[in-house]
């Protein structure tokens, strides 16, 4: 089961769009998933913040990211 969860704030200077995307499938099937949804976003111009300790997702998301856009990956200190 896919659970995306949208949370909108109008205040400026503050997160104006929120997408929480909890996804309950094997691990193949959620990936591609998860990448899918962020595909169909079109995000430009934004800053993106995701947090995975799977290298191959990571560099998934690296490629699927705009230019224009800002990609943060958290990271655990343990996994550098």
């Amino acid at each position: 089961m896919t659970v995306p969860t949208q949370t909108f704030l109008t205040t400026e200077k503050h997160l104006i769009f929120f997408n929480f995307i909890k996804c309950a499938h094997g691990k193949d099937v959620a990936d591609d998933i998860l990448l899918g949804q962020f595909k169909n976003m079109n995000l430009q111009n934004s800053d993106v913040y995701m947090m995975t300790f799977d290298r191959e997702l990571k560099e998934r998301f690296i490629e699927a990211t705009h230019e224009s856009s800002n990609l943060y990956i958290m990271e655990h200190e343990s996994v550098k």
